[in-house]
């Protein structure tokens, strides 16, 4: 197994998305998000409205 295979990744934000997306490198990716600031802000541990709402 390669160093890449081995590597847990992350990407966000819609733009990001579509773009790895038309160069065919989404696969490539541990976890993908279309929500690049909600994601920083929940990796950082901040409370997200929507999850709290859910609680």
């Amino acid at each position: 197994m390669g160093l890449w295979e081995k590597l847990k990744n992350v990407l966000g934000g819609g733009d990001t998305v579509a773009f790895l997306k038309k160069e065919d490198l989404l696969s490539k990716f541990s976890f993908v998000s279309t929500g690049g600031g909600a994601m920083l802000e929940f990796l950082t541990g901040e409370k997200l409205p929507g999850i709290e709402a859910l609680k």
